[in-house]
């Protein structure tokens, strides 16, 4: 081979392998998987400000769902009702409520954009704890 050859399929091997670490990335940060985004749960939920323990659902899960969720969620939409508790935890017992939160298995939802990380930790901790109506 000569020089020519050697450099040309030297930058070509360069060039698939970048356009393969893109790709990877892309998809990567499609799924919410970028490094930068990985572990912020732990560092935002133990903040001064995030209490998850506390977590009551008249007091914070209702108003997190009523806040973020009525306009998809109302009486009669084909999305399904979310706006009392029966409904509520029906999801959060099926496993759809958490999955919906985290994109896991599901679309993310709100749709708008995922809750804070304390509101999503928060009710989770409320789905472990039962998803007592309190």
């Amino acid at each position: 081979m000569n020089l020519l050859k050697i450099k040309t399929l030297s930058l070509s091997i360069v060039f698939i392998g970048l356009i393969a670490v893109l790709t990877m990335y892309s998809c990567a940060k499609e799924k919410g998987k970028t490094p930068e985004t990985e572990d912020t749960t732990n560092a935002i939920v133990n903040t001064p400000n995030c209490d998850t323990v506390t977590f009551a659902y008249n007091a914070k899960v209702k108003v997190i769902i009523n806040n973020n969720c009525s306009g998809c969620h109302n009486l009669g939409s084909p999305n399904g009702y979310l706006l009392d508790y029966n409904s509520l935890k029906a999801k959060a017992l099926s496993g759809a409520l958490k999955g919906s939160l985290n994109g896991n298995g599901y679309p993310v939802m709100p749709p708008s954009g995922k809750l804070s990380n304390c509101d999503i930790k928060g009710i989770e901790n409320w789905i472990l704890n039962g998803s007592p109506n309190n």
